[in-house]
């Protein structure tokens, strides 16, 4: 069993230094990507070779059309986005990290109101969601993660609803 980790590991160098290229600051575990808006398909299948990956942090870029090049990532436990581009429709993409946790987005799309949030109703393990800096994240939002029945945390701030969309927490 040691052998066998010991060998993913020793692949998994090239593809950590591939990525430390790229300037993203990367262990075996976690990885934090400042900007990926240059990066290609490509450049989204190597980081999702490092499947022992728990934690994972984006920079501006982060597109709909990326989450699938990602699924491979299925020991992801925390995801933050900071300036994505994932959009209502595609936000259901996420619900292919079955293992997450933790979800944050940081000043997403400024046309991500949440409402697409109720796609993610069927992970079992997130805990804990932020949704802040989105004047988007209106009352359907809030609304929509209402439905997400197993959250112990939700924070959002500087976002767009209202006092009716408060209620909705109950």
């Amino acid at each position: 069993m040691i052998l066998l980790l010991l060998l993913a590991l020793v692949g998994d160098d090239e593809v950590l230094q591939q990525l430390r290229d790229k300037g993203v600051k990367v262990t075996a575990t976690s990885a934090e990507v400042a900007d990926c808006s240059k990066w290609t398909d490509d450049d989204f299948k190597l980081l999702a070779k490092l499947t022992k990956l728990k934690s994972l942090s984006f920079g501006p870029g982060l597109g709909d059309a990326h989450l699938p090049l990602l699924a491979g990532l299925a020991e992801l436990e925390s995801l933050s986005t900071n300036l994505s581009l994932i959009t209502d429709d595609g936000v259901g993409g996420l619900a292919a990290f079955k293992n997450l946790k933790i979800l944050k987005f940081f000043h997403p799309s400024k046309s991500f109101t949440g409402s697409g949030l109720s796609k993610l109703a069927g992970m079992d393990k997130l805990e804990r969601l932020t949704v802040a800096g989105s004047l988007a994240f209106d009352d359907a939002g809030m609304a929509s993660v209402c439905k997400l029945l197993r959250l112990k945390e939700f924070r959002t701030w500087h976002a767009g609803q209202t006092l009716d969309g408060v209620k909705h927490l109950k």
